[in-house]
């Protein structure tokens, strides 16, 4: 909402983000306290980890838990991978579960000229999803999980997004998520309000703030350098920008 980066971690470019995620979380948590928490977290597939999302899905303290996000410290909106398990699990079971939908109005034109598109959107869900194998606690040596003892995810199946139906090639798209799914547009839209970190903290950086451009050194420490001071300028100036009140009317209209 406030497009203020939280935190960085710099690494090579061939390496993996998932690894980092949960270092990058607790860094932002430290980052915000006392004045805040992240209690609801979206990423991109490159995070799709089963160890790390069951790490952030339990950390903190149970009192935490609790208050935060009702059993989990951090609920997490993630797209399943076409060749999950739980992805096919989501589809197979979607049949027969009842059908969300919502209707949004476009408008086209100006004027005398304008006209409204009805936009339909529909989505299922499937609850208590346990197929997911790498979603889990801890390996213990010589204890194995039962079936029962397997941590569950929720899944929102999207049938019909603004008008267009799945491509036939990759299917439907599906949404796991540990955070409940009474209301499923909660977890599809907060997925969606993802593409504000892409379009706006990422390209205002590279485009505008120069992150990627005219670093002091060709070495590790002037790209390391470089990089944290200005995502750190990044971060004052758009605090900065957020706190100033906005401009009111004019009392006095100046003097032709």
């Amino acid at each position: 909402m406030t497009l203020i980066p939280l935190a960085i971690r710099i690494v090579q470019i061939q390496d993996h983000e998932a690894p980092y995620l949960v270092d990058l979380v607790k860094q932002a948590q430290t980052n915000l306290a006392p004045h805040s928490r992240i209690v609801r977290l979206v990423v991109d597939r490159a995070y799709v980890d089963g160890t790390s999302l069951y790490e952030l899905a339990t950390l903190g303290t149970p009192a935490l838990r609790l208050r935060f996000c009702a059993g989990a410290s951090v609920i997490f909106v993630v797209i399943a991978k076409t060749n999950m398990v739980a992805r096919e699990v989501a589809l197979a079971e979607q049949d027969g579960s009842p059908i969300y939908e919502r209707l949004e109005q476009r408008r086209h034109g100006q004027g005398r000229d304008q006209t409204t598109e009805p936009l339909v959107s529909q989505v299922r869900v499937v609850r208590g999803i346990r197929n997911w194998a790498a979603y889990r606690p801890p390996v213990v040596p010589g204890h194995r999980l039962s079936w029962e003892q397997r941590p569950t995810l929720n899944a929102v199946v999207v049938s019909l997004w603004r008008n267009q139906a799945p491509d036939p090639g990759d299917g439907p798209r599906v949404y796991l998520t540990n955070g409940p799914v009474d209301d499923p547009w909660l977890t599809v839209d907060a997925y969606d309000d993802r593409s504000w970190i892409e379009n706006g903290l990422f390209r205002n950086s590279k485009q505008f703030w120069t992150l990627t451009r005219w670093f002091p050194k060709r070495t590790a420490a002037g790209v390391r350098s470089h990089l944290t001071f200005v995502v750190l300028l990044l971060a004052v100036a758009t605090a900065y920008r957020l706190s100033r009140p906005r401009p009111g009317p004019c009392p006095h209209p100046p003097p032709a």
